[in-house]
C-alpha cells in the first residue's frame, strides 16, 4: 500500500545495525572481557543503581517531596534486583556471541572438510606471503598436488569414501609440512602448498617426499585397502615476481605435465 517494501525495510534496518550497533555505546564486550563477568556485574549494577538512584530522588523531590526518600529507596533496590539476571542473560549471550564469532572466521577461511586453508584465505594471505618472503630473501615455492585417479574413486565408492580419502590425503600430507609452510585446498582434490624453502632443488625434495608419504601404505577404511598416489607440481617464485598468480599458474602446469607424463611422480621446472 505504502510502496515499501519488506525487504527494503528489512535492508536498511541490517544495515542501521551494522553501521551503529548497539555495543559500540554501551560496550559491554570490552568491560567482560577485560574485567570478567563478576566485575563486570558488580560494574554495571552498581551504575545502574545509582542513576536510578538520582533519577528517582531528583523526580520525587519534584513531583511528590513527602514520598522523596521512600521513592529513592525503591529506585535503589529495584535495580539491584532485577539487573543482575538480566545481566548474567546478557554476558551469557555475549560469550555465545564471541564464541560465534570465532567460528565463523575460522569458517571463513578453512575448508570444512578437511581443515585446510581455502581460495579464500589465500587471497587474502598471498601479497603477506610475497612480501615477507622478499623482505627476509627467502627462497619460495609452491607445490601443486592432487590424488591420483580420484575421479574413480568417488565413481566407484560413493562421495562419502571420498571425503574420507580427501580427509586421510590432508592428515598424511600435513605431516611433510614444516612451520611456515602454508597448506591450501583449492577445490576438489587438489592442493596448493606454499613452501619457504632455499633453492628449488630443496623444493623438489620436499615434493619428493610428500610422494612417498602419501603413498605409504593403502588407505583401509571399511577395509578398502585403496592405494593412494599423488602427482606433484613444484615451481619456483622468480626474483621479479611480487604475487603467487604466476607462480600457482607454472606449479599447475608442472602437475598436469606429470599427470600426462604417468601419474605418481614429482615434476619441477
Amino acid at each position: 500500500m505504502s510502496g515499501i517494501s519488506r525487504k527494503s525495510v528489512s535492508g536498511k534496518l541490517v544495515k542501521m545495525i551494522q553501521a551503529k550497533p548497539i555495543f559500540r555505546y554501551l560496550n559491554l564486550r570490552r568491560f567482560f572481557r577485560l574485567l570478567g563477568t563478576w566485575r563486570t556485574m558488580f560494574v554495571v549494577v552498581m551504575t545502574c543503581t545509582t542513576i536510578s538512584a538520582v533519577l528517582t530522588y531528583c523526580l520525587a523531590s519534584i513531583l511528590m517531596p513527602r514520598f522523596a526518600l521512600q521513592a529513592t529507596a525503591i529506585g535503589i533496590i529495584v535495580p539491584m534486583v532485577i539487573a543482575p539476571p538480566v545481566l548474567m542473560v546478557l554476558l551469557h549471550l555475549l560469550r555465545e556471541l564471541d564464541h560465534a564469532e570465532v567460528k565463523y572466521k575460522q569458517m571463513a577461511v578453512m575448508d570444512e572438510l578437511t581443515g585446510a586453508f581455502n581460495r579464500h584465505y589465500l587471497a587474502i594471505a598471498s601479497g603477506r606471503i610475497v612480501s615477507s618472503a622478499m623482505r627476509n630473501q627467502l627462497g619460495l615455492a609452491a607445490a601443486m598436488l592432487d590424488i591420483d585417479c580420484f575421479k574413480s574413486i568417488n565413481d566407484t565408492y560413493g562421495h562419502h569414501v571420498g571425503d574420507l580419502v580427501l580427509t586421510e590425503f590432508k592428515r598424511r600430507v600435513e605431516t611433510c609440512l614444516r612451520p611456515g609452510d602454508l597448506l591450501v585446498r583449492l577445490g576438489g582434490d587438489e592442493f596448493l602448498i606454499l613452501l619457504a624453502v632455499a633453492g628449488q632443488k630443496a623444493a623438489f625434495e620436499v615434493g619428493e617426499r610428500l610422494r612417498q608419504v602419501v603413498g605409504d601404505g593403502p588407505f583401509l577404511e571399511n577395509d578398502l585397502g585403496l592405494a593412494l598416489t599423488t602427482t606433484v607440481g613444484i615451481a619456483y617464485l622468480k626474483e621479479d615476481e611480487n604475487s603467487l598468480d604466476g607462480l600457482i599458474r607454472r606449479a599447475d602446469a608442472m602437475l598436469y605435465k606429470g599427470k600426462k607424463g604417468g601419474r605418481n611422480m614429482v615434476v619441477a621446472e
